[in-house]
């Protein structure tokens, strides 16, 4: 028994020592592996001079293929941050603003004299739709009561509305605020008999025959009355487009007129004529206008103001809005 008893504790005292000397090992190797690896992340400092080189550290830890993958998606991400940075400042910078007011009196802003506007046209440059920007009697009488308080309280009661436009998407047009036009053109010259002829007669007008009205053009005035909104010019001109509605206005009257006089001498002729023989027939005198007047030659006068307006509106195109026009004649 004492043998047994001896036997068992020399093996004990072995198995303890092989077990003092396996922790031993385990806890030298543990700490060889860390000084290898601070040795290594030393020396990766020390080579690159910044701790963590990600792409390259990527690169040699998991290869080219995925450093260049990351390096990409880094760079895309950069890319699209750059991207819309740059176009929000852009349509920031291309941002115009716009006063529209029912006030009628003209404004200073910095050095330029602005005029009042109440109508604005938008047009997309890419789609071309056009949208109307307004501030009319709808808007000004949107809440009554405020309105009446303001009256009560002796507040003006002048509308104003911001526009805000990108000019890279729209093209804006602003139109003053309705204007009465009035113009008087005379035709008493384009109504002359003699109107197409090259050459008049050669012989002289007797006393006796200016007494009694030969030789002289019947006086014919063409009053218009126009309603319309001028577009405001690049220069700032009070007046806006309206000068040249009425310059035109004026052209077009007296070229509507000549075609209807023309037509209606050479509607004169006992025989329909060849437009050849016609014009000649009219150069030479043959083919005269004696003893016509307005009536003879304008039959329908709405129809009259009728083309006359469709034309100044193509050709004026966008340079006025042409609300009504009416005619008298003196």
């Amino acid at each position: 028994m004492r043998a047994g008893g001896r036997e068992a504790a020399v093996v004990r005292r072995a198995v303890s020592s092989m077990l003092s000397c396996s922790w031993r090992r385990s806890v030298a190797s543990n700490s060889y592996d860390k000084a290898a690896v601070s040795h290594a992340a030393s020396v990766q400092t020390d080579m690159y001079r910044v701790k963590g080189y990600e792409f390259v550290e990527g690169f040699r830890v998991l290869g080219p293929g995925a450093a260049l993958g990351r390096l990409k998606a880094t760079l895309s991400i950069y890319g699209l941050l750059g991207a819309t940075a740059v176009s929000c400042v852009t349509y920031y910078l291309t941002t115009r603003s716009y006063d529209l007011t029912t006030d009628p009196d003209p404004y200073s802003k910095t050095r330029l004299q602005y005029f009042a506007s109440d109508y604005a046209v938008l047009q997309n440059r890419w789609t071309g739709n056009r949208r109307v920007v307004t501030v009319g009697d709808d808007d000004t009488n949107e809440d009554a009561t405020k309105k009446e308080k303001q009256v009560e309280l002796g507040e003006s009661s002048i509308v104003t509305k911001r526009l805000r436009a990108n000019w890279l998407l729209y093209k804006v047009r602003l139109y003053l605020h309705v204007t009465d036009s009035t113009v008087v053109v005379d035709l008493g010259a384009d109504l002359d008999p003699y109107r197409f002829a090259v050459k008049r007669r050669q012989r002289s007008v007797t006393t006796s025959e200016r007494a009694m009205g030969v030789g002289k053009s019947p006086t014919v005035r063409v009053f218009f009355r126009s309603r319309l909104r001028p577009v405001v010019m690049r220069n700032e001109y009070q007046k806006g487009s309206l000068p040249v509605y009425e310059r035109t206005l004026e052209t077009v009257t007296r070229e509507v007129f000549e075609e209807k006089y023309r037509h209606a001498i050479v509607s004169r002729a006992a025989l329909p004529l060849n437009p050849a023989f016609a014009e000649e027939l009219l150069r030479s005198g043959e083919l005269n206008g004696k003893g016509m007047s307005w009536t003879d030659v304008v039959a329908d006068a709405s129809a009259f103001v009728a083309e006359v307006q469709q034309r100044v509106e193509k050709k004026l195109a966008d340079q006025v809005i042409l609300l009504h026009v009416d005619m008298k004649v003196f």
